[in-house]
């Protein structure tokens, strides 16, 4: 799902023009004026507790006079405090490691004695920092070397350091730390253009995307500056089609920003290959066969193995997002996921079919696909499951026989608590209930005793739910009983001795086969699909299951071994046999519910320590109110 670009121009703004917080608190006091918390607080963006915290810290420093009801004011504002500020910002080895990065990517050389001056820390303490930065390096094919007489220089392939530098900044960005010291007036120009550049020409780009391409050509033109050119030749038919006005754009950022310095044509490739990696294509665009068939190839393991209906609008947001990702794997242009930890913690269910494609995917193209990039397919995942879940809302009707006030009130409260699981709400007196179609509607709930029986099922309520209240509420949304009915106590099983892969499909094949009475030939239908392989999707789970679906029934049979057996290339030791006809919104709950307990190491933990089906139930129902908060946490980040 894409942010609004216009908001990514505002962010870049603030973000550059971000520094310590404190600093900047102490730039206003300077004037010798008197300063509210109201005002820092709006000035800078922060709580005003945020600002009366600050500078209950900054007393270490200066002599700050406090007026109640009127404000703040620095006592002596002859004496510059700037750099004891400065080298409080450094004061810990993260923050030493970014502001020595900064000067070896802003400098040829640096040296330790002067960064020993600069940060006001001995040359020992200097030395272990960059054994960190060195280690780090390593993931880029970097290294750090030292001449003599000139000091320390980052060494290496110059692709590779431009991929270094912009993660690293990229990663500052989203952080809004801010380095003085790269970031000149130029980017923030450059950041506008390039925005007024996508907008006229009806580009497309997320705000990641749109980030990460402006600190790409922003680098680019920085280590122009310093002489520094790319070694490896970049060509590609892909990035030369229909690219005259990106050329001219780029040609025109160079003799607007840095007229000295001239952009060789393997630099301008280099820029295309970002706008082209980066931009979402769209689907009016001439359409790439080897994706569509890659896609056709990919749906056809997620459809047998999730069960999932893939519709034309998933199909074409795959295509939209693999297109780019196909450049950017071809090229090796990482592209950085700044909520990869929140999509892996939020949506566990997603994440894994999403890892799931991406393993496909890697065998396909003979490359791995990096995990920032397992989180954006995860991302496209959650929101087609969540699009799916609210068509199948509930309509429901309240009886309340208070007054229309007390009526209101309810409708608000389930509406804030239980939406995404509600279609639309009424209200209704006991005495109107004659006149109502109560066929209308999917749930009802009362909270007076009704003595009469309206033909439906009728839950009463309190009009001020507890937290007990809200839950039970929310299981008669989600189907709480749904789960027993998938997963019943026959056809859980735990094996403490050693067995082979066949022996735990033919186990768990005659559990599903004896509990429903089944013609369908299932455990050759497993071992069929299990040719295919990609049945292994973490680095403990297996998930075998049918080549087809001729069968009636929604069933998955569960195995915990105490010894992990080797599954097709993965060692194993939980097996989920799943027969899925019918992929409703009542079993990707629950699905989503599995996932995120084998997800969890400290669930799976309690589950290998008791491995019974009351526990294992347990412990999925506590997958509930994760999955509640997900939604809550989706629709802030992407709505």
């Amino acid at each position: 799902m894409e942010f609004k670009i216009n908001k990514a121009i505002l962010v870049l703004e603030k973000e550059v023009e971000s520094m310590n917080v404190e600093l900047q608190i102490y730039k206003i006091l300077k004037d010798g004026n008197y300063h509210t918390s109201d005002e820092f607080a709006k000035i800078l963006g922060i709580s005003d507790k945020t600002v009366r915290k600050k500078i209950n810290n900054m007393r270490n420093i200066i002599d700050v006079d406090v007026k109640k009801g009127v404000g703040y004011r620095l006592k002596n504002n002859k004496v510059d405090y700037t750099d004891k500020f400065n080298k409080k910002i450094q004061n810990t080895s993260l923050d030493r490691t970014n502001y020595i990065i900064s000067k070896l990517i802003t400098n040829e050389y640096i040296k330790i004695d002067d960064l020993s001056y600069e940060l006001d820390i001995s040359n020992r303490t200097i030395s272990s920092d960059i054994k960190s930065i060195k280690q780090n390096l390593k993931k880029y094919k970097l290294d750090l070397k030292s001449t003599p007489y000139y000091g320390l220089s980052i060494c290496g392939e110059e692709i590779d350091i431009r991929r270094y530098i912009v993660r690293f900044l990229e990663e500052k960005l989203n952080k809004n730390i801010f380095h003085k010291n790269i970031f000149s007036e130029k980017f923030n120009l450059i950041s506008k253009d390039v925005l007024k550049f996508i907008q006229n020409n009806n580009l497309v780009f997320s705000d990641v995307a749109y980030i990460n391409l402006v600190i790409t050509i922003y680098v680019v033109f920085k280590r122009i500056e310093q002489g520094k050119y790319l070694t490896t030749f970049i060509n590609d038919s892909i990035i030369y089609k229909d690219s005259d006005n990106i050329i001219s754009f780029i040609t025109s950022l160079n003799k607007k920003y840095y007229p000295k310095y001239k952009l060789t044509e393997n630099e301008i490739s280099y820029i295309l290959l970002h706008f082209f990696s980066k931009r979402t294509f769209m689907l009016s665009e001439k359409r790439s066969i080897e994706i569509d068939e890659l896609i056709d190839e990919v749906i056809k393991y997620i459809d047998l193995t999730y069960s999932l209906k893939i519709n034309e609008e998933l199909y074409d947001n795959l295509y939209k997002h693999l297109v780019p990702l196909a450049i950017r794997l071809r090229f090796n242009i990482p592209f950085t996921n700044p909520i990869l930890d929140e999509i892996k913690e939020n949506m566990p269910f997603s994440y894994n079919i999403a890892l799931y494609m991406a393993n496909i995917l890697s065998k396909k193209i003979g490359c791995n696909i990096a995990e920032d990039e397992i989180g954006y397919l995860a991302v496209i995942f959650e929101m087609y499951i969540e699009k799916n879940e609210r068509l199948n809302k509930k309509r429901v009707l309240i009886i309340c026989p208070l007054g229309r006030g007390t009526s209101k009130f309810l409708e608000y409260m389930y509406m804030k608590l239980f939406s995404e699981y509600i279609e639309c709400i009424h209200t209704v007196g006991v005495m109107e209930l004659k006149s109502i179609d109560l066929n209308k509607y999917d749930l009802l709930f009362t909270t007076t005793k009704l003595d009469v029986d309206v033909g439906k099922k009728v839950y009463k309520v309190n009009c001020f739910l507890n937290e007990k209240e809200i839950n039970e509420i929310r299981k008669l949304f989600i189907g709480d009983d749904k789960a027993k009915f998938f997963i019943s106590s026959d056809l859980f099983v735990h094996i403490d001795k050693t067995v082979t892969k066949d022996e735990v499909i033919r186990i768990l094949c005659n559990m599903i086969k004896k509990h429903t009475n089944t013609t369908f030939p299932i455990y050759q239908k497993v071992l069929e699909r299990e040719k295919l392989g990609f049945t292994e999707i973490l680095n403990n789970i297996a998930i075998p299951h049918p080549m087809t679906k001729d069968f009636n029934f929604n069933k998955v049979a569960i195995a915990v071994l105490d010894n992990k057996i080797k599954w097709d290339k993965k060692f194993v030791n939980i097996v989920l046999l799943v027969c899925i006809n019918d992929f409703d919104r009542y079993s990707e709950v629950i699905y989503s519910n599995i996932f995120n307990l084998f997800c969890s190491k400290e669930k799976l933990e309690r589950l290998q320590k008791n491995p019974t089906y009351s526990n294992f139930m347990n412990l999925l129902k506590e997958g509930e109110d994760t999955k509640w908060h997900m939604k809550k946490y989706l629709k802030r980040q992407w709505s």
